[in-house]
């Protein structure tokens, strides 16, 4: 009997000291993942790799067409056009990608889900959310009428060569007019802005003059070693006008040049280049 009495003791002691040590370990690993940076989280949770696919295309009244692209990081907006019968987007350009894709489509049309990934304005998201939320969009839609996309801004192509760069309203860009592609003033840092340098978005609309030679669009991003990589190469050819833009779910030090395929001296081009959602 006294044995007995001594055993149940023993598995007493034993089990108290295993719950005893397993709620210290639950305790230190519940501190250790509190103690993680908020920065480090915040880093985390902004890394978002999308699934490379077109979302949408939109016929435009002009038939150009507005191509939505999801690659890894990222969602691109393009379109492409002979400068006779496109010049830009118009009034559009000041709206988000998702304001824009919502503008040129009927309500009954569905919204490509990565949209309102990228999309930081939530009552847009709501609008948007009214309609169904599909993948993407197999076929080609055609665009409604829009009268903001009537907006002519003028040619490029005309007038003094000179380039004017601006700091305002949270967007850091540079309007080019008649200009040489390649010469000074032709690579545009997102760095240059004041009490800011990275952003989350690159914007280009730039029209090549020449009837020759095709421009060159380059956008970079520079990496943990902080060195600049080239992200993307735009062609942009002859008696073209191009649109181009890349909303990213994270901000970094971006960089973009323009140089020409043909001569130096006589090629010219026009537009402007843009960072924004600093």
């Amino acid at each position: 009997m006294k044995n007995k009495i001594i055993s149940t003791h023993r598995i007493t002691g034993t089990s108290i000291f295993i719950f005893i040590t397993a709620l210290f370990f639950l305790y230190s690993c519940n501190k250790e993942e509190e103690s993680i940076p908020a920065s480090e989280l915040e880093s985390v949770n902004e890394e978002i790799i999308l699934v490379p696919k077109t979302l949408a295309t939109i016929k435009l009244s002009n038939n150009v067409d507005l191509v939505f692209r999801s690659e890894l990081d990222g969602v691109v907006m393009e379109a492409k056009g002979n400068t006779d019968n496109y010049n830009g987007l118009g009034g559009l350009k000041a709206l988000s990608s998702l304001e824009i894709f919502l503008a040129l489509t009927d309500n009954d049309v569905e919204v490509p889900g990565d949209l309102l990934l990228i999309e930081e304005n939530q009552k847009v998201k709501i609008r948007a959310q009214e309609r169904n939320i599909i993948e993407k969009h197999n076929k080609i839609l055609a665009a409604k009428d829009s009268q903001i996309l009537q907006k002519f801004e003028g040619s490029y192509c005309v007038g003094s060569a000179n380039y004017n760069t601006y700091d305002q309203s949270g967007k850091y860009y540079r309007i080019y007019n008649n200009y040489n592609a390649g010469a000074a003033g032709t690579t545009f840092y997102s760095s240059g802005k004041q009490g800011a340098s990275k952003c989350k978005r690159l914007e280009l609309e730039i029209t090549n003059c020449n009837a020759n030679s095709s421009i060159k669009v380059r956008t970079y991003y520079k990496n943990v070693f902080g060195n600049y990589k080239i992200k993307k190469t735009i062609n942009v050819a002859p008696h073209t006008c191009s649109t181009y833009r890349k909303t990213f779910p994270s901000k970094r030090y971006r960089r973009t040049s323009i140089s020409s395929s043909g001569n130096l001296n006589n090629h010219r081009f026009g537009g402007y280049l843009l960072y924004t959602r600093y």
